[in-house]
């Protein structure tokens, strides 16, 4: 390979820091299951996990 072209594909590479993952503890759990039990209407369990960053919001 031209060595060129191979230190512009170096140049070109890109990092990106590994996403860190949320830790919940017992009693985040606890609380997230209780209001989960409480939903009724489809789809309020999934907004009531976005609102407690369960899930990420796209």
């Amino acid at each position: 390979m031209n060595p060129v072209v191979k230190e512009a594909r170096v140049g070109e590479t890109e990092v990106v820091e590994k996403a860190k993952r949320r830790r919940f503890t017992a009693e985040d759990k606890r609380r997230i299951l209780e209001d989960a039990d409480r939903c009724t209407k489809p789809g309020e369990v999934g907004r009531c996990c976005v609102l407690r960053g369960c899930t990420p919001r796209s």
